[in-house]
């Protein structure tokens, strides 16, 4: 099974259980090393499930798979994605379509939200943090680094990357995400990698690891703001896509968020 359908599947279930199970199973046998990293891909997305799990945590295949072609075909009420449902030669029914509008970005602007668009940004933003957490080549689409919608895409348009546009805000982004992950020790190939079990299913933590140099990747998936708790082994962090300390031993995340926190400072701060 492929990430994008890992993680398109977790942005529409809330739930981040199989996503967790599979990057464990990587994690532990070593094979994310060298690998490409992306969100979608040209034959589109098939729904490449692990059904044996899901079905131990309630799922059966069929309904999940009309489930999840349903939000993400903007069919199933309340959802802001905007995907196509394609059938392939083989006859199997594929999703396609850009990360702006999966997201919900092209339904945002459509419909004029401005909530709802400054949440799909976030999530937009944060789905390209977590390929880019991960070992291996983060792939990032020229339509995907620009925040295309499908429609655009397709047309070949390139929206201008003027101050305060969406387009703007999140070429900005990944481009410090590039820039972050090309200064840190944690991110070399050579790096310890594994997760942090937060007891919560709507979020989903990673640790890296190499050389003195820690990171820890904590992603938002739910619907609502919600706050990691490590504990008394959290030190004192500092985000590194703010530059804002963190003295307390949680982090809260806004819904579709992310934080990437390194150890920068732990024996500068002081309570």
């Amino acid at each position: 099974m492929g990430l994008p359908d890992l993680l398109w599947n977790t942005v529409a279930t809330k739930d981040t259980r199989l996503l967790g199970f599979e990057l464990s199973r990587v994690f532990s046998s070593g094979l994310s090393d060298g690998h490409v990293n992306t969100l979608c891909c040209r034959e589109g997305i098939s729904w490449d499930l692990d059904y044996v799990f899901l079905k131990g945590i309630g799922s059966s295949e069929e309904p999940h798979r009309e489930f999840l072609n349903g939000y993400f075909s903007g069919k199933l009420p309340g959802s802001p994605a905007r995907g196509i449902l394609a059938v392939s030669e083989d006859g199997e029914t594929r999703l396609v379509s850009t990360t702006a509008s999966l997201c919900g970005i092209e339904a945002a602007m459509y419909s004029g939200d401005s909530a709802m668009l400054e949440w799909a940004v976030r999530l937009h933003i944060m789905l390209h943090a977590f390929i880019f957490t991960l070992k291996g080549e983060p792939l990032v689409t020229e339509s995907d680094e620009c925040a295309l919608t499908y429609p655009e895409s397709i047309k070949g348009q390139k929206p201008a990357r003027v101050t305060g546009s969406v387009s703007n805000e999140v070429f900005t982004a990944i481009e410090q995400l590039r820039e972050i992950r090309a200064s840190r020790r944690a991110f070399s190939e050579s790096s310890g990698i594994g997760l942090l079990d937060l007891k919560d299913r709507g979020m989903l933590a990673i640790w890296r690891y190499f050389e003195g140099d820690k990171l820890i990747a904590v992603f938002n998936f739910s619907e609502t703001e919600k706050t990691a708790d490590f504990g008394k082994e959290f030190g004192a962090f500092r985000d590194l896509m703010t530059g804002e300390r963190i003295k307390k031993e949680s982090v809260t995340v806004p819904s579709g968020g992310f934080v990437w926190m390194a150890d920068d400072f732990r024996e500068e701060i002081t309570e």
